[in-house]
């Protein structure tokens, strides 16, 4: 197609200024007969006829882009000297003025106005006599093309930051209630327990998909048609690439007669809108359900429901009764515009027109859609009576006892389970038992000891509003998994960075275990010497891993504790807890990256196969997990040397399996070094005999 000479020097020279004239006489006389084309018509068509083949109604909705466009061609065709600069400076003053008449509404349109192309082109002629020049190597073709174009950009960059709102209030729902239980579902049958902020979690997952998906109907869109014509280009010297900076476009089209017949880049955008419509719609079943009296898992609000005509007692879940129906929409306009395009010979069809109207109602309906969703869970108040009595159905527990019992000896043996009632693990008794509990930010880790012997341990998620009575709930739970009473502990030891939750813990301890707890903190006897510049501001934690690393592997011994955050702690040859360093965890590093950048999103922790990334996903990956191993190894190899030159080092916390296979210089990963610490610990604050 060629982009023209950037100087305007070369091209078609002196004679494509003349046909420049021409066209813009002949423009006039179109205008005289009332259509772009009309030159050569000495008739009129059918009144009928012209308001079914009138686009304008619908196409009217593109004006800000065509204004846009129209600029960006006049700045063209003055750039490759085919328009004057006094010419340029009335066809923008121009277009200026047309837009502030579309938007307040005193544009008066006539009945030649075949669309808004045509509308604007004809306005701009009355106004100055340089508007007929405007159309010089533009076809409406290649201008439609350019419209369609600008406004898919403006629209998926509008829908990926509506999918944005609704995941954040989907995000902010579930942070509140991720410790709320409620029965999962398969086959709408109640089937095993999860939480409240799992449910809504996997609504907004499906959404985060929805955003690349319109993300890619972004790109697939930005290419710059202008210079295309009708079907083979011009032979002006049009400046396209003048013109694709202009109107920001990150590269250009290549084949002129693709350039005008392409809507594959709708399709992207009306597909991407019929997925978020289909999850939208899949998130308004669940509300339906929890709203009615069989469920009663939320309670609606005035806000986001509406009443009966007859019946004073009804509250309905419109709004999301209709996320379910408008689905429709956007499914319909995807066929309708597949079914327009189907067959059509290359390259331009008056088919095409029929584009817009499948366009603006995707786009509007999922708008209107992402916007009524977000608002709907912001004001969902589910009702925590309801859902912990429903997830109190014992059958939800099922999978999990039949699961424990592949793990126990006697269900390996076993050739057959009962099949007339659910698998029971069988009661072990145990006289005395030793609680240890290590709270973390983001986890609770738990062991029973039997003496020095670990029975059983358990990680479950931190949850800093648990009630001590919650608490004694979930802890049955788990011992009942695992085939334990409470009443078989006798002592609990407890290490607790989350202040917020000590309360609870203690209240726990005393009334469902009858046992007064060991806090690990100032004042408890631990027998680490701690080189600390002030004792009290060591956490818990570090002391009990202190404590268990130089007991069981000697000193000098560096620890390395992989949780919400990353500590170091360094222990001498004396057994004494040196200090050591804190660094931002994986979790930590990977929530900031995602929540500080508009165009990452959250990637699975795992190693790559390369250090260098070949896609997004691979990327973050890599300086996550990557960046972790050589920050260990650094920090390491300086701490080593601060230590004397040898020391042993000693991974723990629950990511230390994703990093102390990628290193060399961690010798041994011990998951339960906290709470083996924690044992020792308690051993020197209470009579831990028999513990």
């Amino acid at each position: 197609m060629g982009h023209g000479r950037a100087d305007g020097g070369a091209g078609s020279g002196p004679a494509a200024g003349a046909r420049v004239e021409g066209i813009a006489g002949r423009r006039e006389e179109a205008d005289a007969i009332g259509k772009l084309w009309g030159s050569r018509f000495s008739g009129h068509l059918l009144p009928e006829l012209e308001r079914f083949s009138s686009s304008l109604e619908t196409d009217y909705e593109l004006y800000p882009v065509d204004i846009a466009g129209s600029v960006a061609h006049a700045r063209g065709l003055a750039a490759a000297g085919l328009l004057s600069k006094t010419r340029l400076t009335a066809i923008e003053r121009g277009l200026r003025l047309i837009q502030r008449e579309l938007d307040d509404g005193t544009f008066k349109f006539r009945d030649t106005d075949e669309d808004i192309h045509t509308a604007v082109e004809r306005r701009l002629t009355e106004i100055t006599p340089a508007g007929a020049s405007l159309h010089a190597g533009r076809s409406r073709n290649d201008q439609v093309a350019l419209d369609l174009r600008l406004y898919s950009r403006w629209a998926a960059a509008q829908l990926v930051l509506a999918v944005s709102v609704a995941v954040d209030a989907l995000a902010i729902k579930a942070r509140d209630h991720a410790a709320w239980l409620m029965p999962g579902y398969t086959h709408l049958q109640r089937a095993q327990p999860i939480t409240v902020g799992h449910h809504l979690l996997a609504h907004a997952e499906p959404l985060l998909r929805d955003a690349e998906r319109l993300r890619h109907a972004y790109d697939s869109a930005d290419e710059m048609p202008l210079g295309s014509g009708a079907l083979a280009a011009t032979t002006l010297p049009l400046q396209r690439e003048r013109m694709r900076r202009e109107l920001g476009f990150a590269r250009l089209t290549v084949n002129s007669i693709d350039a005008v017949s392409d809507r594959d880049f709708l399709l992207d955008l009306i597909y991407g809108c019929t997925c978020a419509a289909i999850h939208l719609s899949r998130l308004g079943e669940d509300v339906v359900l929890w709203a009615s009296s069989e469920f009663g898992f939320v309670r609606l609000a005035d806000e986001i429901s509406t009443g009966s005509s007859l019946m004073p007692q009804k509250k309905n879940p419109d709004i999301a009764e209709l996320l379910r129906g408008r689905t429709g929409r956007a499914l319909g306009s995807l066929v309708a515009l597949a079914s327009v395009l189907k067959g059509l010979p290359l390259a331009y069809d008056r088919d095409l027109q029929e584009d817009k109207t499948a366009l603006f109602a995707a786009v509007d309906s999922t708008l209107d859609s992402l916007t009524a969703a977000a608002l709907l869970v912001e004001h969902l108040a589910f009702d925590r009576k309801q859902l912990a009595a429903a997830a109190s159905d014992p059958g939800l527990l099922a999978t999990d006892a039949a699961e424990e019992l592949v793990r126990s000896p006697a269900g390996r043996r076993a050739e057959t389970l009962e099949r007339d009632a659910p698998p029971r693990p069988p009661k072990v008794e145990f006289r005395r038992m030793l609680l240890a509990v290590d709270v973390g930010n983001t986890n609770v880790t738990l062991a029973l000891f039997e003496g020095e012997k670990l029975v059983a341990d358990w990680r479950v998620t931190s949850h800093r509003e648990r009630t001590a009575d919650e608490m004694a709930v979930e802890l049955k739970d788990l011992f009942g998994l695992r085939g334990f009473e409470l009443n078989v502990v006798t002592g609990v030891v407890i290490a607790s960075v989350v202040p917020n939750l000590n309360p609870a813990l203690i209240e726990a301890s005393r009334r469902y275990l009858k046992c007064e707890p060991v806090m690990v903190g100032p004042g408890v006897k631990t027998s680490v010497r701690i080189r600390y510049e002030n004792p009290k501001d060591v956490g818990a934690d570090r002391i009990a891993n202190a404590l268990a690393a130089y007991s069981k592997y000697g000193g000098p011994v560096v620890v390395i504790d992989f949780g919400t955050a990353v500590t170091y702690d360094a222990i001498n040859a004396q057994g004494d807890y040196l200090g050591g360093a804190i660094a931002p965890g994986v979790e930590i590093s990977l929530d900031a990256l995602v929540s500080h950048t508009a165009m990452l999103r959250r990637v699975e922790a795992v190693a790559p196969d390369s250090v260098i990334g070949r896609n997004t996903v691979t990327s973050i990956q890599s300086g996550l997990v990557w960046g972790f191993v050589a920050q260990v190894e650094g920090m390491v190899e300086r701490m080593v040397a601060e230590l004397g030159g040898t020391a042993k080092v000693i991974a723990t916390g629950g990511q230390a399996s994703l990093v102390a296979g990628l290193t060399h210089v961690i010798e041994a990963t011990d998951p339960l070094l906290t709470l083996e610490g924690l044992r020792l610990i308690y051993l020197q604050n209470a009579d831990g005999a028999g513990h």
